[in-house]
């Protein structure tokens, strides 16, 4: 149950980074269908990982609790609970102004962009996380509650299961590595496959539900995305005003 759990996160947030045909001197009926086709891309995938989430929540999260905690050795406990370090927002933060550092020093462009995007995606996750914690305040597997139990936003704020905060940090930090080295083949599969063994340890060491998990995934994917959009284009203004000048 744990193996395809992680498959299904992998599968569903890596990035298709995969060359495109370039046809010489395509017509604008062919450019315009394929700008539409690369906007529905996007959507479409999102829309199948909401499903799967859903789903996930409705029909899953009982028995996938059940199962990972069904008579789990020592071994199981453990590597749970050192995997899950990779998703401390701490670390994340001291190893991302490492590598702002050693930008400034090396006057490294791809591990400068690397470092805004790092810091600007874990400073979103955290955001989203932390509103989402509080706004909907689920109980903890751990608990022993039902997996739809939920005070809401007027609740003691007690429970904070949902989303799942050590998920988001390890995938906001898995895409700004994918996302900057996407050219180095091997990046992308293990920055994500370690990112997925967090979110698979935040369910068996029983801090959080399966729909906790793909939550935070996606969190902190789309807020790396999103830094990274955001510095691509500040970037590219600030190239053009260079030129002007110049």
């Amino acid at each position: 149950m744990r193996t395809i759990f992680l498959s299904a996160v992998c599968v569903l947030l890596r990035l298709s980074a995969e060359g495109q045909d370039h046809l010489p001197k395509p017509s604008l009926p062919v450019l315009q269908e394929e700008k539409t086709f690369s906007l529905l891309r996007p959507v479409a995938r999102a829309l199948v990982y909401t499903g799967v989430s859903t789903l996930t929540y409705r029909f899953a999260d009982a028995d996938i609790q059940r199962a990972s905690q069904a008579d789990p050795s020592r071994f199981q406990r453990e590597a749970g609970r050192v995997v899950s370090l990779m998703g401390e927002s701490r670390y994340s933060w001291m190893a991302c102004g490492a590598s702002a550092v050693a930008a400034v020093v090396t006057r490294n462009e791809p591990l400068k962009r690397l470092s805004v995007v790092w810091a600007g995606g874990l400073l979103l996750a955290d955001f989203s996380t932390g509103h989402l914690k509080y706004g909907f305040q689920r109980h903890r597997p751990s608990t022993g509650s039902a997996y739809n139990a939920f005070d809401g936003p007027k609740g003691p704020r007690a429970h904070t299961s949902f989303a799942s905060a050590h998920t988001a940090t390890a995938f906001a930090t898995a895409t700004a590595f994918a996302t900057v080295y996407r050219e180095k083949r091997w990046v992308p599969p293990v920055a994500y496959g370690l990112a997925g063994l967090v979110g698979v340890s935040r369910v068996t060491n029983n801090a959080h539900w399966a729909s906790d998990v793909l939550a935070g995934a996606a969190l902190g994917y789309l807020s790396a995305r999103a830094t990274d959009w955001a510095y691509r284009k500040l970037e590219g203004k600030r190239l053009k005003r260079k030129k002007r000048v110049g």
